[in-house]
């Protein structure tokens, strides 16, 4: 174990580099907010009313479930179309064939 203390591998270190980065954007939106009347150091900076806990979530599995059940019915309604082609085709293949 004395020989391979060297080898050791190091822990990650965390190194974040912004893909771009603009300080003029950085200072107009700075001074648009204050400007507004904003609080430019606010994280929750534009929101007009205070935040709930869970509202973001609440409102986005709302949504999710409604597109959901949109796709749902969607699919209901082409496979009872397409049953009911199927249905047709069969009792017209019958009455010619008879």
């Amino acid at each position: 174990m004395l020989g391979f203390g060297a080898f050791r591998r190091k822990p990650r270190q965390f190194e974040y580099r912004p893909l771009h980065y603009d300080p003029q954007q950085e200072a107009r939106e700075q001074r648009r907010k204050e400007l507004l009347g904003e609080d430019a150091e606010s994280p929750m900076a534009g929101a007009s009313k205070e935040y709930k806990p869970g509202q973001y979530i609440q409102r986005g599995f709302r949504q999710n479930s409604l597109s959901q059940h949109e796709k749902v019915s969607q699919r209901k309604m082409i496979r009872s179309i397409a049953a009911l082609i199927m249905l047709a085709a069969i009792l017209i293949w019958i009455l010619v064939t008879a």
